[in-house]
């Protein structure tokens, strides 16, 4: 297994690998979302569409606010640089 960390915007993500037979899985804990993939970059390009989709659903569904209260998320207010 190793641990990757993913830049969105404003957020650093910790994604998860893990390699099951010829099949490389990212999941994520924090959003409980996982994809997999052929190959590791596979994997990780997929992953970062699949958070893309995600919080673009929530976004457009209003629930953004909810579903990161929820999370013990709360609001993100703390920039990367």
């Amino acid at each position: 297994m190793s641990k990757t960390k993913i830049r969105f915007q404003k957020a650093i993500l910790n994604v998860d690998f893990y390699r099951e037979g010829k099949k490389f899985i990212a999941y994520s804990n924090p959003l409980d979302l996982s994809t997999c993939g052929n190959s590791f970059e596979e994997a990780k390009k997929r992953f970062g569409e699949l958070v893309s989709v995600f919080f673009q659903e929530i976004t457009e569904m209003g629930t953004l606010e909810e579903f990161l209260m929820e999370s013990g998320r709360g609001k993100f207010t703390n920039a990367l640089p």
